[in-house]
């Protein structure tokens, strides 16, 4: 598809007044460090008799990463951290949503994602792409320059560029950018936004999405690529997924023609950093997502003035695109493919039940999800998410329980499990779980780590909740969790003060009732709490090592009965 050089172009530039945060992106890398250490905790009060326990999906998530909208928005604070800016902005906005925000509650029909130009991602492409971004003496050389002048910094690109491919020149352009142009918070902050050209980006290093944007464009046409300015609307760091609309346009970006025909996004802004929501702090990040992104996944983050600009057959509506899950790059990396529901955000409670279900299937093996409950203050819900992998329908099942009506957020984090840090995740993808009313009971559920599915084991009591019940019945001193397990699997069991994290000794008894053939494990705290750490462990008969299973929460235990 060719660049329409027309006034339409100018009259769609995005006005560099105009774009607050919305064009950085935050990072929502997230330390989800309360939510799961005790993975850490049981492990280390089992570490004599059980070795070296791996960890299990501690779901400590370091990188979370979302728009700022022009700037992309941190996930690398705690979850708790990492929301509180946007939260601000997002309490202000839900309470006056009204009855347009509850038009968009039904998804729109018929989107269709496919794009015009069906040949832009070839192979030949792809490869070329991927090369581009691998090869390290590029990095080298452009980490040298020193440029004293805009013209300097264009010569070096062209000297750098001599004899290669357009993608390699474009790829050149978008490494210098994300290494030297700094999002100027400060600006934004206090609402004192400079000039955006080019040389003036060059001097002072820093910019907003209208001088990244800008400078790409200018570097490219400078260099012999033919690019486009695109302005719009983003999902980023002051986006409210329950806003009806936009006041007016937020983000800007851009489009590369190269001389085989075929055009591709182009996104600098978001591809050089995200704000670090804890600190208000830009943090510099190289994300090759944005570099040559495709039209069916730039679209859920951004949303053209100009319709031709979306690059899709059907281009979509203002309301079709409102209601797209909030996705991040990692979404599109892992290849995830949200089976229910479909492209719309809005999660509703299943049919009789007090819980909400998610379906993503992924296409390989080795990605592992996990999921958050937030309430209306970003609270996260304990107990409130159950997300684990069903082998027979081959898909991620992520059920969600809140405790009581009110507006909530869910958010899913994923990796690879074969990723060299293991205890992180990113967020992949967001939605809406909004409940008018919980007519059923509530329910909660324990925290389980992967083995529990590896080991398919199926918990029998308690069901449905995350806590413990104390007996009243003085005569039976202790409580019990049942489990069923295949034949060649052993449990083991660790109780521990929730408050000191003191293992309480001779407190566990785990046994095989082969009458009933499940595994009764009872817990008899010796002294009066308030609360204490359940924790079970599996391993296979002939194995040296256990793994931790699940966590559940026992709390008032009566006096009465330790007597």
């Amino acid at each position: 598809m060719s660049l329409d050089e027309s006034g339409s172009e100018r009259s769609h530039i995005a006005d560099e007044e105009r774009f607050p945060l919305d064009d950085i992106r935050r990072d929502r890398s997230v330390d989800i460090t309360k939510e799961h250490t005790i993975l850490n905790e049981a492990r280390s009060e089992q570490s004599d008799e059980l070795g070296d326990l791996q960890s299990e999906r501690s779901n400590k998530v370091d990188e979370e990463l979302f728009p700022l909208d022009d700037i992309r928005p941190d996930q690398s604070a705690e979850l708790t951290k990492g929301h509180m800016i946007r939260d601000e902005s997002k309490s202000k906005c839900s309470d006056k949503v009204g009855e347009e925000y509850m038009q968009l509650k039904v998804a729109p029909p018929d989107i269709d994602l496919t794009p015009v130009d069906k040949e832009a991602f070839t192979p030949t492409i792809c490869q070329q792409r991927q090369t581009a971004i691998s090869k390290m003496s590029y990095r080298q050389a452009i980490d040298q320059w020193q440029p004293e002048s805009f013209e300097q910094l264009i010569d070096f690109i062209k000297s750098l560029s001599v004899n290669k491919n357009e993608i390699d020149k474009a790829w050149i352009i978008f490494y210098w950018i994300s290494q030297n142009i700094r999002y100027d918070t400060k600006a934004y902050f206090d609402n004192n936004i400079g000039s955006q050209a080019s040389t003036n980006v060059f001097l002072s290093r820093k910019a907003v999405c209208e001088g990244y944007s800008t400078l790409y464009a200018d570097l490219c046409t400078r260099t012999g690529l033919q690019c486009r300015k695109v302005s719009g609307y983003a999902k980023g760091y002051s986006f409210n997924p329950r806003q009806p609309s936009f006041e007016k346009t937020n983000h800007a970006w851009n489009i590369l023609s190269l001389n085989n025909g075929h055009s591709y996004f182009i996104e600098s802004t978001w591809g050089s950093g995200y704000l670090d929501a804890s600190t208000n702090q830009y943090r510099a990040k190289l994300v090759p997502h944005y570099f040559f992104c495709r039209p069916e996944h730039m679209i859920y983050g951004h949303f053209p003035v100009d319709s031709q600009w979306q690059l899709l057959e059907h281009p979509l509506t203002m309301k079709q695109y409102l209601m797209l899950p909030l996705t991040h790059e990692q979404f599109f990396e892992l290849n995830l493919n949200i089976v229910l529901p479909v492209y719309t955000h809005n999660i509703a409670l299943e049919t009789g039940q007090s819980y909400g279900e998610v379906l993503i299937a992924t296409p390989i093996n080795d990605v592992e999800l996990s999921g958050s409950l937030r309430d209306k203050s970003n609270t996260k819900i304990e107990g409130g998410d159950f997300v684990y992998f069903d082998r027979d329908q081959n898909l991620w099942r992520c059920r969600f329980a809140p405790q009581k009506a009110g507006n909530h957020t869910i958010l899913i984090f994923g990796r690879k499990q074969n990723d060299v840090n293991k205890s992180t995740s990113s967020c992949t993808v967001e939605f809406i779980f909004d409940i008018d009313d919980l007519s059923a009971t509530p329910i909660s559920y324990p925290i389980t780590w992967s083995h529990f599915f590896d080991y398919h084991l199926d918990i029998v009591k308690p069901v449905n909740t995350r806590y413990i019940d104390w007996p009243s019945d003085k005569n039976f001193p202790y409580c019990e969790i049942l489990v069923r397990s295949p034949d060649d699997v052993h449990l083991s069991a660790t109780m521990a003060d929730s408050i000191t994290g003191k293992k309480i000794e001779n407190g566990t008894l785990v046994n095989f009732n082969s009458q009933e053939s499940l595994w009764q494990c009872l817990f008899a705290p010796s002294a009066s709490s308030a609360s204490y750490k359940l924790t079970l462990f599996a391993q296979h008969v002939n194995a040296n090592q256990s793994h931790c299973v699940a966590h559940f929460h026992l709390q008032q235990v009566h006096t009465s009965m330790l007597r």
